[in-house]
């Protein structure tokens, strides 16, 4: 199947940099507008984490949907 494919590349190159990344370090505040995108049936990426990041971050308007 080629979604196997691509998830099992892009863990092949990613891997090691998703373990050690801390988002955090990038800053809390931003002046342009971004997404996160986050599905609440993830079974990879836990929902509460993206959820903790969002509410810690320093934006004029939040919006979770």
């Amino acid at each position: 199947m080629d979604i196997m494919k691509g998830m099992n590349f892009s863990n092949d190159q990613l891997f090691q940099e998703l373990l050690t990344i801390d988002l955090r370090q990038l800053g809390m505040r931003f002046e342009v507008p971004f997404f996160i995108f986050q599905g609440d049936t993830d079974a990879i990426n836990p929902t509460a984490l993206a959820k903790e990041y969002f509410d810690k971050l320093e934006h004029l308007t939040r919006n979770l949907s």
